[in-house]
């Protein structure tokens, strides 16, 4: 229930200062925290050994390539499709059939 004061309603007063007080921390957060790209940044500023930033170097080079996308002649589309119909109708054979394969031929 609201109760006037002053000529306002009590609770729309208070719900407004509640938002205020969000937006304000909302800004405050998004001006002030940093990022995770910061953080990382930071923690990369930080590492002096040069082997481990070989490593780093070498794991966001392999994201980044991982990341590419693959473009397809019409061959390899063909390729794909058939080898899903095959699977799709019981034609492969299980991990342990092809070792099976390889060690009789």
């Amino acid at each position: 229930m609201s109760k006037r004061l002053g000529g306002y309603i009590v609770a729309d007063k208070v719900h407004s200062i509640r938002v205020l007080i969000s937006k304000c921390l909302n800004c405050i957060k998004t001006e002030f925290m940093p990022t995770i790209k910061e953080k990382i940044i930071k923690k990369i500023e930080g590492i002096n050994d040069e082997g481990l930033l070989i490593e780093v170097h070498t794991l966001l080079n392999d994201i980044q390539d991982t990341r590419q996308t693959l473009q397809l002649n019409d061959e390899q589309k063909a390729n794909i499709q058939e080898a899903r119909e095959d699977y799709k109708a019981g034609r492969h054979k299980s991990t342990d059939e092809l070792f099976d394969d390889l060690i009789n031929e």
